[in-house]
């Protein structure tokens, strides 16, 4: 399960995930491959390939528009 994580507090994010991947693996027997990245690099890298991927085929779990952060 890929996970995208935009923070500028990367010590919250790395322990939130770390939750969330004990409860992925026990509910879906599946772990998560977390990607956190600062608004800054998210909008820095926005032209990357694998961004625009994310852009075009992502679920927001929680959190405001992706689109809305890089315009």
């Amino acid at each position: 399960m890929d996970l995208l994580v935009i923070s500028d507090d990367f010590a919250h994010a790395t322990f939130a995930i770390s939750h969330a991947s004990e409860e992925a693996i026990s509910k879906f027997y599946s772990k998560i491959s977390p990607l956190i990245l600062s608004k800054k690099e998210f909008i820095s890298k926005r032209n990357s390939a694998l961004i625009r991927s994310i852009l075009e085929n992502h679920i927001i779990i929680t959190g405001v528009k992706l689109r809305g952060i890089i315009q």
